[in-house]
């Protein structure tokens, strides 16, 4: 409580003295003297002493026997406000109504307040009061006070016990003399799930579903019999859900005022987190302590110098470092221990220790004194204080010499595999259970090796990688005729024992078989047969040659029995046809169309003559020939035989002579044009024929484009080939644009077709002029 201020001179209104409990004020002192004596009875009843306050709420009268009850002179309080004193106990007590009565000038009752006078140890009291009115006016108030120091302090006491005992407790009880149960707090019941009556008369081990473990129960037992506090008794309750509430209790015996033995008080608490959080912790060091055991040989702490402070088991130690512990403790491993480390084990190590951080999994090795060669794997990690003081290293070791043991036998092992396998030529590759290549010879690691770039096959490398950098960088070779390669069907071929051929970009062919091994491995043998498959190339194509010369020598013979029939034919056509001709008239109509006849008829002769030259496989003789016009024969006689619905257009150019056969040349030109006018059909259509030197003057270019079904691309590969034709039986031979590839590759010349389904068809030709071709007749 705060200390109330002192009121000053002790003096009332007007300066007069307080003598004996009334001092003189004007023309109130009578009446104040007069209150005094006719309630002095009454109030030493009710109170201690009496008091008085102004309209101003100042204490301007106390009444001698203040003093006397609480130990503080009047003069002290005199001049202070009553709402001041009021106040000044707000953290014990609450005085709102009371406050609110004061400020309204209303009567008011049980105020209480501690007074705190300099050097003294406080006094509490009580007062009330009741307005003063006079003339009709408020004067201030008038009221009795008493000192109860003593139930206030009580009062706190009792308070201060019981939130003491709400914070270390759930609840309270207390047993007679035999151990029953006479009082037990209400609050048990939200702990323990049963009422009160539970347990009223009972002894705690007799209540329902109560378990007390043998050994706590004989220690509280032994303490109760020799009537002495026990403290931290531990007990559970089982639920009827089945959950366990595990209890402390404590108590102290209580005696009556007699000073008999009464029985025991005491708090209880339920602790079931923490004792399921130390069963827990139990558990887990049991585990901590089983997962050591498994991980590792012994543990290890050292201080700040490196000196070994503790290890176990000692018989680890003795196995392994062939001493015993006891010669370890207190110094270095170096100074006893013959211990070896590779130069970057130990530099790890040492930055390590140094930066005071963990370090996992190093390796050393130790000589026994005998010449024995042990194998140590150790973590260690840095040790603190509570403080954060470094106060060394702590750690766990585990002998690792059969490991290691094991490990040089597999890479020296390996290594023999290797040198076993270097030198042989065939690509060879071993991959274990994981599909990584863990063997192989350098004719495998070159055979993934390209000018750009360097081989992938590396130890450890997984048939993944390997056939990704294959697609990567164009392994296999590409084209219509090959079989697309894609990564999936790589390791699908890899997985499967079947034999695959791989034709290679390099022009080699390769084939690839992997077999199973022992434990899930594999080996990849890669066999080069690229004259295998050089040969049997070779070989097919000798037969399509063979096959190709028996149908070319077959045609032949059928068509040089034709020819002759056909010019048989021919000749009394054109006899009477020119014997016609010289009896009509020069220049008339009927006389051209006769020598149009007979043009055509020579034509036919013509044909029938290279029939008779391809069926005798002879050279005719070549002239200088003006390929112009024989393109204008070839349009004019076209023209006369084209469907009205096809348009055909021509950009012909003056073109230097060249050396050829003008019938193979009109030959050729028809046999376009025809397949163009036939490619249109009778839809509507055009034609464009096209005639004019190259750029150099070296060739002659001739082109013919339609507007027809146009080819796709199987048919584009072929359309050259002997009796290849898309059209239907018995309305083509398919020598057409043969013979016409034929005769443009006898002249010296190329020909080229470009094409498309529904975009037309274009027929390219290129021929020497006269000074080429003399060069290439000579």
């Amino acid at each position: 409580m705060p200390k109330a201020r002192r009121g000053g001179s002790g003096k009332r209104r007007g300066d007069e003295s307080v003598e004996g409990g009334c001092a003189p004020s004007g023309r109130r002192t009578d009446e104040r003297c007069g209150d005094d004596r006719r309630y002095r009875d009454l109030i030493a009843a009710a109170a201690d002493w009496l008091w008085e306050s102004d309209a101003d709420g100042r204490i301007e009268f106390l009444s001698p026997d203040f003093e006397a009850s609480t130990g503080i002179a009047p003069q002290s309080l005199l001049g202070m406000r009553l709402a001041e004193l009021a106040a000044v106990d707000a953290e014990s007590f609450e005085h709102h109504e009371q406050r609110a009565s004061i400020a309204a000038e209303k009567p008011f009752r049980d105020i209480v307040f501690k007074l705190e006078p300099a050097g003294g140890s406080g006094t509490w009291i009580e007062i009330a009061g009741v307005p003063i009115v006079e003339a009709g006016g408020f004067q201030g108030y008038r009221g009795i006070g008493k000192t109860v120091t003593a139930r206030v302090e009580a009062r706190l006491a009792l308070q201060r016990y019981r939130q003491f005992v709400d914070v270390a407790s759930d609840w309270f009880w207390e047993t007679d003399v035999d151990n029953r149960v006479g009082y037990v707090s209400p609050n048990i019941e939200s702990v323990l799930g049963l009422p009160v009556s539970a347990y009223i008369g009972k002894r705690l081990a007799d209540t329902d579903g109560i378990v007390i473990e043998p050994e706590a129960g004989r220690a509280s037992l032994a303490a109760i019999k020799a009537r002495q506090p026990y403290r931290g008794f531990v007990y559970c309750r089982k639920l009827p859900n089945g959950k366990i509430v595990w209890i402390t209790s404590s108590g102290v015996p209580f005696s009556g005022t007699d000073g008999a033995f009464r029985g025991y008080r005491g708090v209880a608490r339920d602790v079931t987190a923490q004792v399921e959080a130390e069963q827990k912790l139990r558990e887990n060091e049991a585990r901590f302590r089983r997962l050591f055991e498994i991980n590792s040989d012994y543990y290890w702490e050292s201080d700040t110098q490196h000196r070994l402070t503790f290890a176990s088991p000692e018989s680890a130690h003795d196995d392994i470092f062939g001493v015993p512990v006891a010669q370890l403790l207190g110094k270095r491993p170096s100074e006893t221990l013959a211990v070896k480390f590779d130069s970057e084990t130990g530099t790890r190590m040492l930055l390590a220790v140094k930066a005071r951080q963990p370090y996992r999994h190093e390796a050393f090795s130790i000589k026994h004194a005998n010449g024995t060669v042990r194998w140590v794997s150790v973590s260690s990690a840095p040790r603190f204080g509570p403080d954060g003081e470094y106060l060394g290293r702590q750690g766990t070791g585990v002998e690792i010499t059969a490991r290691r043991e094991a490990e040089a036998a597999a890479q020296l092992a390996q290594r023999r595999l290797h040198d076993a396998v270097a030198y042989v030529t065939q690509p060879f590759v071993v991959f274990d259970a994981e599909d990584r290549a863990a063997a192989y010879n350098q004719a495998f690691a070159d055979l993934f090796r390209t000018p750009t770039r360097n081989t992938p096959v590396h130890s450890g490398a997984s048939i993944r990688e390997l056939v990704d950098w294959q697609v990567q960088t164009g392994f296999h070779a590409g084209g219509p005729d090959e079989p697309p390669v894609d990564p999936e069907t790589l390791v699908a071929h890899h997985q499967s024992e079947d034999e695959n051929t791989y034709h290679l970009s390099d022009g080699r062919w390769m084939l690839v078989v992997h077999r199973r091994l022992p434990g899930g491995g594999r080996v990849g043998l890669w066999t080069d047969v690229t004259v295998i498959k050089r040969a049997e190339t070779e070989r097919r194509q000798l037969e399509e040659q063979l096959h190709h010369s028996q149908r070319l020598e077959a045609l032949g013979t059928l068509a040089g029995g034709a020819a002759h029939e056909i010019n048989n034919a021919l000749m009394p056509v054109l006899a009477l046809t020119k014997l016609v001709a010289r009896k009509l008239p020069d220049g008339s109509r009927e006389r051209r169309n006769l020598e149009t006849v007979m043009n055509g008829a020579e034509r036919a002769r013509d044909l029938v003559k290279r029939i008779l030259a391809f069926s005798r496989k002879q050279e005719e003789a070549q002239a200088i020939v003006d390929l112009g016009l024989v393109l204008q024969e070839a349009l004019q006689l076209m023209r006369a035989t084209m469907p009205t619905s096809i348009t055909l257009a021509e950009e012909i150019a003056p073109t230097p002579a060249i050396l050829g056969d003008p019938g193979q040349l009109h030959q050729v030109i028809v046999n376009l044009l025809a397949n163009a006018v036939q490619a249109i059909g009778q839809s509507l259509g055009s034609i464009l024929v096209g005639l004019h030197p190259e750029a150099d003057g070296a060739l002659l270019h001739l082109s013919i484009v339609d507007t027809g079904c146009g080819m796709d691309e199987a048919t584009l590969t072929r359309v050259f080939e002997p009796f290849f034709t898309t059209k239907p039986v018995g309305e083509g031979t398919g020598l057409g644009l043969s013979m016409a590839h034929g005769i443009v590759k006898a002249h010296g010349g190329r020909i080229e077709v470009r094409s498309a389904p529904g975009r037309g068809s274009r027929f390219d030709i290129f021929l020497p002029t006269t000074a080429a071709g003399a060069t290439r007749a000579a």
